[in-house]
């Protein structure tokens, strides 16, 4: 059957179009024609034609209502000016009050912390001190002022102080911020008084002049002060207040201290003899670069300080201790019958001569020493040499006591001990000189560190090099008798003496006369490294 054109049916959009000539064709409608000015006509949104098989498309969204959307998009009213001006004026009213607010606080602060206490309440005076009197910087005598800038001042005054020689002790401390200077001692042939040291004392201060504050130059003193119950000891304090705040964006001042001690040179043949000196100065340098040995004897020095330096010439004392922090220690000749020595993160270097005990102690610090042993006693002596993180250099001597004039003879038999240790580098350590018939007990040892241990001819007993993940060598060099008598160096194993042995553990026995081949004790060890030992 042939169907014609009438019999086509009709397609859905034009079946709807018919039935709802209100309807909108599917075509893209034209874009809207630009309209009055501030009034937008928003075109009509259909939803697509159902493809399920529905005759009927889906019913047009409705537009908003136009008087809705005309009052929407109209201008909206702009405040007046005058109203716009109040309200930016009481926000920059509020933030001012807050920041006078803030500020003014801050200042308060900062100088009421000053004005609260008299400069005598608020110095850091231990306890155990009395202040006999006290002089101000701003009370001392001037001696010379300069200007750097405009604004930026330094200045420089003295003061002297005296101090009796018949004290048991003489002492000088320093507490506070701006505590902080130089330490000397050194001798003079005009002081008409010979029972008394004077004390000389330098202030160099730097300060901004704009800040107007008298309170810089008041706010540091040199008193005399005397511990507590004790007469007889009397010493110089330099103080200033725990603490110190400028106003921004000056810098705190700065206070340096020169302080001299000026003993009287002897006037005959014996040296001056004083009981004990004592400091008590971080942030100090100690700097004794006179021969103090040649004109004054001490019973005790006890050096203190803490991030300053302490260098010595040469110091003759029966006890000595000296100890500071983030400071180098340089000690050219120190002689003591007993020494203790300590910092930390800097070296440690120095000639000491001890008649019973020297130790050496650092933390992150080199040492390099120089070391006479001169026994007294039946107790022989002892040398301790203790750090980490750094090498230790020791060269140490054991002199006979009857080879010396001034010395009183010991028992052949003295014992002698020897310690070293330090960890993650190496040791190098030589017994240079040991007596005859003497008893030496030695222990080197380092971790993650080579260990090199020398040691003369007249050593005689045990021996015992180890190391792990590495080797021990022991070196055994052919010599005479140190004795004189023709005897023969022997081993306990028999081993050859011109060949030298290596293992990860060595032990063994040398001596000249058999009875000594128990008498001494050496140990030499490390980890991760090499280990040797020369005889």
């Amino acid at each position: 059957m042939i169907v014609t054109d009438d019999d086509t049916p009709a397609s859905p959009a034009k079946s709807n179009a018919a039935m709802n000539p209100q309807s909108p064709s599917l075509e893209a409608a034209p874009p809207p024609a630009y309209g009055a000015a501030g009034r937008v006509i928003p075109q009509e949104q259909y939803q697509p034609y159902d493809a399920a098989g529905g005759s009927h498309p889906t019913r047009p969204l409705l537009p908003p209502n136009l008087t809705d959307l005309e009052a929407s998009n109209a201008p909206r009213r702009r405040q007046s000016a005058g109203r716009r001006f109040c309200g930016a004026f009481a926000i920059a009213l509020l933030v001012y009050v807050l920041a006078v607010i803030l500020f003014g606080t801050f200042s308060v602060n900062i100088h009421g912390d000053r004005t609260r206490k008299q400069w005598h309440d608020n110095y850091p005076i231990p306890k155990d001190l009395a202040a006999t009197s006290c002089t101000k910087v701003s009370e001392m005598k001037k001696t010379g002022y300069a200007d750097r800038t405009n604004n930026y001042s330094f200045g420089t005054v003295t003061t002297s102080l005296s101090l009796p020689l018949s004290s048991e002790t003489l002492f000088f401390l320093s507490r506070g911020a701006l505590s902080n200077g130089v330490i000397r001692i050194a001798p003079s042939a005009r002081l008409e008084d010979t029972e008394v040291a004077r004390v000389d004392v330098n202030v160099r201060y730097e300060h901004f002049e704009n800040t107007t504050d008298p309170s810089v130059l008041d706010s540091a003193s040199v008193c005399l002060v005397q511990k507590k119950g004790i007469k007889k000891n009397v010493g110089v304090g330099m103080f200033s207040p725990q603490r110190w705040s400028a106003p921004w964006p000056y810098p705190s001042p700065r206070f340096t201290f020169d302080v001299t001690l000026v003993l009287p040179e002897s006037r005959g043949p014996s040296l001056l003899h004083l009981n004990t000196l004592e400091t008590d100065l971080p942030h100090f340098d100690h700097m004794f670069v006179h021969s103090l040995d040649e004109f004054v004897m001490f019973d005790k020095v006890v050096l203190k300080g803490g991030n300053g330096k302490i260098e010595v010439e040469s110091l003759t004392t029966d006890d000595a201790t000296i100890q500071t922090s983030n400071g180098e220690i340089n000690i050219k000749s120190l002689k003591s019958h007993s020494t203790s020595i300590y910092t930390t993160n800097e070296l440690i270097k120095g000639h000491f001569t001890t008649a019973n005990s020297l130790q050496i102690k650092g933390i992150n610090a080199k040492i390099i020493a120089e070391v006479d042993v001169v026994s007294q006693g039946e107790g022989g002596g002892k040398v301790t040499v203790e750090t980490s993180n750094n090498a230790i250099e020791a060269n140490i001597r054991i002199h006979d006591p009857s080879s010396l004039s001034y010395s009183r003879p010991s028992p052949s038999a003295a014992s002698y001990t020897i310690l070293a240790t330090t960890q993650n580098a190496p040791i190098n350590l030589v017994v240079a000189e040991l007596p005859l018939d003497s008893m030496l007990n030695l222990a080197s040892s380092s971790i993650n560190g080579p260990v090199i241990v020398s040691l003369p001819a007249t050593y005689e007993g045990l021996y015992t090099v180890s190391t792990t993940n590495a080797m021990s060598k022991v070196q055994v060099a052919p010599m005479e008798d140190p004795a004189g008598l023709g005897r023969r160096r022997m081993l306990g194993s028999n081993s050859p003496m011109d060949q030298g042995k290596k293992a990860p553990k060595i032990s063994d026995q040398i001596y000249w006369d058999k009875k000594n081949r128990e008498k001494g004790k050496v140990v030499v060890k490390s980890t991760n490294a090499d280990v040797q030992l020369h005889l």
